[in-house]
């Protein structure tokens, strides 16, 4: 079903951080879940998962908030519009692309340049829903 699929659950400013998302992409057909307190590898703060266009999974180390995990929320919900507009594409057996030239996973993290535009949008929305808050992320 299209719509914002949130456990009751999840801290509120993290209920805030997805509504007030959800709502910028203004599409009532995209469909996103948001899982929290999930099993990430080591140094891994947050993924996003393509389903099939339309349809996203966002999974999140943390389950509470504070400025370090609502920043990566941000960073994901980043990830869920490059994907939703086609600059990020999930071909399959990890092959994926960013503005149509294929991916290269070898360069360094704080290079690519889908990392670093998923930054650039928390980083707006972050200002925008947080204006008292000036979080910067270690990168």
């Amino acid at each position: 079903n299209p719509g914002l699929h949130i456990p009751p659950y999840q801290a509120i400013t993290h209920r805030y951080i997805n509504t007030e998302m959800y709502k910028w992409i203004s599409d009532s057909s995209i469909n996103v879940t948001v899982i929290h307190d999930s099993p990430l590898p080591y140094g891994i703060s947050g993924v996003t998962h393509y389903i099939q266009h339309g349809t996203y999974v966002i999974l999140l180390r943390w389950k509470v908030s504070e400025p370090r995990s609502d920043y990566t929320l941000l960073h994901e919900w980043g990830h869920v519009i490059q994907m939703h507009s086609g600059n990020l594409i999930d071909h399959g057996n990890g092959k994926w692309t960013w503005k149509g030239k294929e991916v290269d996973f070898s360069i360094p993290w704080i290079l690519r340049p889908w990392e670093r535009g998923a930054d650039s949008i928390a980083t707006y929305h972050q200002e925008r829903l947080f204006p008292f808050r000036n979080y910067q992320p270690e990168r």
